[in-house]
């Protein structure tokens, strides 16, 4: 498996974010972050034809009040039913100093929420709190042994943030028959979003 150069954070409140184009803006919701770049999704399709790799390719995103911006490329472009995602990179020497320390605080921000998290069992339930990434993976797959996949639940009740590594890891969760019961309305959408709430589970059976 490719190892990303960067570890990219799945923002639970979306941040106002542009890319600008042959003279065309587009503004959407930025999706996650990186030191590398950020994931842009249009609520709908731009007029103009959109190209990976355009010439003076420029991206921004709001944070904190102020504006993380620097020139950059498209580098990639997903059509949904309506809407647009793009992945945007960002050009090491096209961002001024100051955005570049906004930028370092913003992933900083991530880093310091990842480490305030843990992971606890009560009764078949596997509980999360505070922030869930791949970093509570080695606890969590060590209770599901000693639980069991079969009777094993998960709650989210006390999970106050997520990254795009606890989406992976609820996914892998979910492919091992894993129910979220309870759900912190805070991250609610996000797990919406990658269909990670549909799978019901008959308590009955």
């Amino acid at each position: 498996m490719e190892k990303r150069r960067y570890p990219r954070y799945q923002l639970v409140a979306p941040l106002v974010g542009v890319v600008e184009q042959n003279g065309g803006r587009y503004s959407g919701s930025v999706l996650n972050i990186s030191l590398g770049g950020f994931y842009l999704h249009l609520p709908r399709l731009p007029a103009d034809s959109l190209k990976i790799h355009g010439v003076d390719d420029y991206g921004e995103f709001h944070y904190a009040g102020r504006t993380v911006s620097g020139f950059g490329s498209i580098v990639r472009i997903e059509k949904f039913a309506g809407s647009v995602g793009i992945g945007f990179c960002w050009d090491n020497e096209g961002m001024d100093a100051k955005s570049e320390q906004l930028l370092q605080d913003s992933i900083r921000e991530q880093e310091t929420r990842r480490a305030f998290a843990e992971v606890s069992v009560s009764g078949n339930t596997i509980v999360l709190q505070g922030h869930a990434s791949s970093a509570l993976s080695s606890d969590v797959f060590a209770m599901l042994r000693n639980i069991g996949a079969s009777h094993a639940k998960l709650s989210l009740a006390e999970c106050v943030s997520i990254d795009s590594s606890g989406i992976e890891l609820l996914m892998a969760l979910r492919d091992r028959g894993i129910v979220i019961i309870d759900v912190n309305p805070g991250i609610e959408p996000v797990l919406k979003r990658f269909q990670l709430l549909d799978v019901q589970k008959d308590d009955g059976a």
